[in-house]
């Protein structure tokens, strides 16, 4: 089975047949996510723990991150652990209602922040594509604050100005990056468009 019906599988919403697909193929990793999206967390353990989390981050990432939904923290990602995997984990959960997991990532965000500061761009995005935008508000001018140089974390928040036609917020923002690096094209193709 290739990787897109894997996803295809995990993000549709069956699944009942998601999982039965995953345990007849012995995909134990999707399995365990799968019963995860449906709230089964000791399912999810048992699962998980007969993978070996030192053959795979994605594997190690997940585990621990079993611990913050557990509030039993015991092993910790790493600073690309976190870069790579921890918003689409955030976003997944948000996508299929686990938000009492969301908050224990929120009531643990100092753990995660000592490991990769970037932690509340990733959890602001999510929140912002998920429909959470005064969270996702609060979380991105958070990021700004540690990391005032951050221009992605600029740009989604100059996103949500957008959402809600604040074009001189967005504007604002948008110059700012500029400010910071005139060749990012991301802010240089809004302003043009703004224009126009």
């Amino acid at each position: 089975m290739n990787s897109k019906t894997k996803i295809n599988l995990i993000y549709s919403s069956n699944k009942i047949y998601a999982i039965d697909i995953f345990k007849r193929k012995k995909y134990l990793y999707e399995l365990g996510l799968c019963y995860l999206l449906e709230g089964n967390i000791k399912e999810t353990k048992r699962i998980w723990n007969r993978l070996d989390k030192n053959k795979n981050s994605m594997i190690y990432f997940s585990r621990s991150m079993l611990g913050f939904i557990e509030n039993k923290i015991k092993d910790l990602p790493s600073y690309l652990q976190i870069k790579c995997y921890f918003e689409s984990f955030f976003d997944v959960l948000l996508q299929n209602n686990q938000n009492d997991f969301c908050d224990m990532f929120l009531k643990n965000i100092n753990i995660l922040e000592d490991i990769n500061c970037e932690v509340y761009k990733y959890i602001g995005r999510s929140l912002l594509n998920n429909g959470y935008d005064d969270l996702a508000f609060d979380y991105l001018n958070c990021a700004i604050q540690i990391l005032d140089d951050d221009i992605e974390s600029f740009y989604i928040l100059s996103e949500y100005y957008l959402k809600y036609n604040k074009i001189d917020k967005a504007c604002e923002l948008f110059h700012k990056i500029l400010s910071i690096n005139k060749l990012y094209y991301p802010a240089i193709n809004q302003l043009n468009l703004i224009v126009k």
